[in-house]
C-alpha cells in the first residue's frame, strides 16, 4: 500500500532527490544519503548497506536553489535532529509550486520510539501537517497506510508562518 502510494506520487514526474536514500533506489530520482555505499547503519539498516547517488546531508544538501521539482523523505523524517533545518533546506532547493513528499510512522498507532532508538521524533499526521505548514508547506495530501504509516504531499507555497 505504501509503496503503490510512493509509485504514484513519483510517477507525476519532474526533478527529485530521495533523501536518506538508504539502500532505496526510487526510480528516475537521485539517492542522498550520509553513508556512503556499502556502508550499514543502525535501526531499519543494520543487515544493508547503503546505494546512494550522493553522499551528503539531509541539511546540507549539493545542490543550487531552487533547482529541484521535489524532495521524497521516506522513512527519515523521524530520524532528523532538526527537522526544522532539513525543511528550510529542502524549501531553498525546491522550485516554487515544487513539492516534498514524506512518509514515518504514525505514533498514534505505532509507538517506533520505543522500538527503534534511531527515532529521535515522533509524528502523527496532524503534527507532521502542522508543522509543514508553519515551514511555508502547503499539504494537498495525507495518506494512512495499513502498516502503521503515512505519508504527507505538501507544495511549496511563498509564505512562512
Amino acid at each position: 500500500e505504501e509503496d503503490v502510494w510512493w509509485e504514484r506520487e513519483l510517477a507525476r514526474g519532474g526533478r527529485g532527490m530521495n533523501v536518506g536514500s538508504g539502500d532505496q533506489q526510487l526510480e528516475g530520482v537521485w539517492g542522498l544519503d550520509r553513508s556512503k555505499t556499502g556502508e550499514r547503519a543502525a535501526g531499519g539498516r543494520k543487515f544493508t548497506g547503503a546505494t546512494p547517488d550522493v553522499t551528503g546531508d539531509a541539511q546540507d544538501l549539493p545542490l543550487q536553489d531552487e533547482s529541484l521539482d521535489f524532495v521524497a523523505a521516506r522513512h527519515l523524517f523521524e530520524h532528523l535532529i532538526d527537522p526544522v533545518g532539513a525543511l528550510a533546506e529542502w524549501r531553498r532547493v525546491v522550485k516554487s509550486g515544487g513539492r516534498i513528499l514524506v512518509s514515518c510512522p504514525d505514533q498514534a498507532r505505532s509507538h517506533t520510539m520505543l522500538i527503534d532508538y534511531t527515532h529521535v521524533h515522533a509524528y502523527t499526521p496532524q503534527s507532521l501537517s502542522n508543522l509543514l505548514e508553519v515551514m511555508g508547506w502547503s499539504v494537498e495530501e495525507t495518506q494512512e497506510f495499513a502498516v502503521g504509516s503515512f505519508g504527507i504531499r505538501a507544495k511549496k507555497t511563498g509564505v512562512l508562518l
